[in-house]
């Protein structure tokens, strides 16, 4: 039982790798035709694609934070290995131990209480640290959408798409839904993903680490 739960508590550091949280479309324009007509060619559309994982990557704030996120929830599952440890040294005195005596009484109460604070921790814990990570996803999604419209009214888009990949190891364990919100195919030259994590981090102030600092021993 516990076994299982523990391994339903670390799939929780995961859920920043994908990016099916947050849907298809980033951005249509409205005025699709007038904006055509303002570049000169009313027949012309601009299409640009957002790929939110490589979005994701690169805005500090995001990677920042999913790093951060990700170090809280490996201490939390090693704290609750260290509890299960605890109850399977207390459980183990126990079996040595014979029933009549008081000692055994002691142990049997002392285990039920490491028991129910486990259960408790793990519950409790889990769902704040899964909730306050959803709630700063919404956040850093709110960035993002507002760096793709910024972006494409600036730059005369027409309309701009998500790119969502599915990595070939998770294809098969996906709902269908999921291939209906994927852009199937598209040119590298309409990836706008780059410029949209450079104006976020242009707007925050921050820049992403060089490759000089990412391979220094921290």
């Amino acid at each position: 039982m516990i076994t299982c739960e523990r391994k339903k508590f670390q799939l929780l550091a995961g859920f920043l790798a994908g990016a099916v949280l947050f849907g298809v479309v980033a951005y249509i324009a409205a005025g699709m035709s007038a904006t055509s007509a303002a570049a000169g060619n009313s027949n012309q559309l601009r299409i640009g694609i957002v790929n939110l994982q490589t979005v994701m990557v690169k805005y500090e704030r995001s990677r920042i934070f999913r790093e951060k996120w990700e170090t809280k929830a490996k201490e939390m599952t090693q704290s609750f290995l260290a509890q299960e440890k605890k109850i399977s040294e207390k459980t183990r005195e126990l079996e040595h131990t014979l029933r009549t005596t008081e000692r055994y009484a002691q142990l049997y109460r002392e285990i039920e209480l490491m028991r129910r604070q486990l259960e408790f921790d793990r519950d409790f814990l889990g769902k704040q640290h899964l909730a306050s990570g959803e709630q700063v996803q919404r956040e850093i999604f709110a960035e993002i959408e507002a760096a793709v419209n910024n972006h494409a009214s600036k730059e005369g888009f027409s309309a701009v798409f998500m790119a969502q990949e599915l990595p070939e190891e998770v294809r098969d364990k996906v709902e269908l839904s999921s291939y209906f919100q994927a852009v199937m195919y598209y040119d590298k030259s309409v990836d706008i993903s780059d410029a949209i994590a450079e104006r976020l981090n242009a707007a925050a102030g921050t820049q992403p680490p060089s490759k000089d600092d990412k391979e220094k021993p921290r």
